[in-house]
Formats: C-alpha cells, structure tokens, sequence
C-alpha cells in the first residue's frame, strides 16, 4: 500500500502545484475542516477562502491560501480547482494588508 498520493491545485491561468509525493493534504470545506491521507475515500467538497495545508514525502508542511473552489479525491489523488491560489511566496503582504483593511471598512460600515 502507498503512503504517498498524488496531488494538483489548478487555477484557470495555471497549474500552481503538481506533485506525486504527499503525504497528507488538510483544507476547510464549507462544513469543517477535513484531513486527506493517501487512500482516502471517494470524496467530493466544496472549499473556503482559506489556507491550504500540506505535507510532502519528508512530512515537511507547506502552505497555499487558495480562494475558495472545490477538492476531488479519488484514486489515490486529490486534486483542488479554484479561483486562485499563491504560495507563501508568491502572497504580496502589502495588497494582501489593503484587502483586509477595505473588507474591515465595509463591513463596519453595514
């Protein structure tokens, strides 16, 4: 039996991660979060703004904050489609800072 899966974050401008060694993949479903180890169950979810959690074949975490979209887990594979998604590196803190300051202003404003 495996101990590692396959997995794929896809965007529609691009493959953001493409990977045969993981480990373990946690993100958060409109219901909770959920924890995928390799040989899950058949599972279909839709997913949260949130950050997306993973593990590679050395079990080091890593990190996505993905917009929302939906995960499919089949066959050994979990794969995530969503609007967007950025690594650590890629988030720029400043536009990220901005964002979350105009959310803030609307929502006091209601």
């Amino acid at each position: 039996m495996s101990s590692l899966m396959r997995f794929e974050v896809l965007a529609p401008d691009k493959y953001v991660l493409k990977s045969d060694a993981i480990s373990y993949v946690e993100a958060v479903t409109l219901w909770g979060g959920v924890g995928i180890l390799p040989r899950h169950a058949p599972l279909i979810a839709a997913l949260k703004e949130a950050p997306l959690k993973y593990r590679d074949a050395e079990g080091i975490a890593h990190f996505l904050c993905i917009q929302g979209g939906f995960m499919e887990v089949k066959d050994n594979k979990v794969v995530v489609m969503t609007e967007a998604a950025e690594t650590a590196d890629e988030i720029d803190v400043d536009r990220a800072e901005a964002s979350a300051l105009t959310v803030r202003l609307a929502a006091e404003s209601r």
